[in-house]
């Protein structure tokens, strides 16, 4: 399904008669947070973009791309949900354990997706 005013698709998802994205099992999108890894440009940052339009908070990943990641994150705000920036270098492995454990940390997810 593709987000209201957006091209990101939202696999196993669909559009109810309110206009609200929600899972193929009938479930909001609305307060989960999901984790866009690579969000600062590209693909990650539409797909970021995307899924705040849909009411997603985002955990924006960035490697080496700081200052595009906190422009996201102030784009990402302006839709009403909670953006947070995470910096990891996937490559590293001790990196990447600490990425979810410290999107769980933050205070404003309800729901990760």
């Amino acid at each position: 399904m593709r987000t209201p005013e957006s091209d990101v698709l939202i696999p196993e998802s669909r559009v109810s008669a309110e206009g609200e994205v929600m899972l193929m099992s009938g479930e909001s999108l609305q307060g989960m947070t999901a984790l866009v890894t690579g969000a600062a440009k590209r693909i990650g940052r539409e797909i970021a973009l995307g899924l705040a339009r849909a009411g997603v908070n985002v955990a924006v990943h960035f490697r080496q791309s700081g200052k595009q990641a906190e422009i996201l994150r102030m784009e990402l705000t302006s839709h009403g949900v909670s953006a947070w920036l995470v910096e990891a270098d996937l490559s590293d492995a001790a990196a990447t354990r600490r990425l979810i454990p410290e999107v769980l940390e933050q205070p404003d997810h309800s729901k990760f997706w």
